[in-house]
């Protein structure tokens, strides 16, 4: 799984220790309502309440080792950090990549099973 999504496997078992833990916490991740209160923000054009939810996805995203979509909220949530009306072609263009990157997640994550090195 991690090498699928360009991240390191090594990293979170070092945080995690277990394989369990990290299937259980992937899981977890799938179940919280951050991305879709996101994308929500995002359609009624609310800075505040996306710089909020992309950056509780990033740090939930950055300690579950998930490299790519941390990336790409952490760059979202900066772009919103101090700016109700940033450029909106960058805003729309992390979005689409938060969303893609969500999407190969909410696709991949269930495949993940116990025991198997994730």
């Amino acid at each position: 799984f991690y090498n699928n999504i360009q991240s390191s496997y090594e990293e979170i078992s070092a945080r995690l220790m277990t394989d369990e833990r990290i299937v259980r916490f992937l899981n977890k991740f799938l179940a919280i309502d951050d991305f879709s209160l996101l994308q929500q923000a995002y359609q009624d054009n609310k800075p505040r309440d996306i710089f909020m939810y992309a950056h509780r996805l990033k740090g939930i995203a950055l300690n579950l080792s998930l490299s790519n979509l941390g990336k790409y909220t952490s760059e979202l949530t900066e772009l919103y950090r101090n700016d109700d009306a940033p450029d909106a072609v960058k805003a729309k263009e992390l979005f689409e990549t938060i969303k893609s990157e969500y999407s190969k997640l909410a696709e991949l994550i269930p495949q993940v099973k116990d025991g198997s090195k994730s």
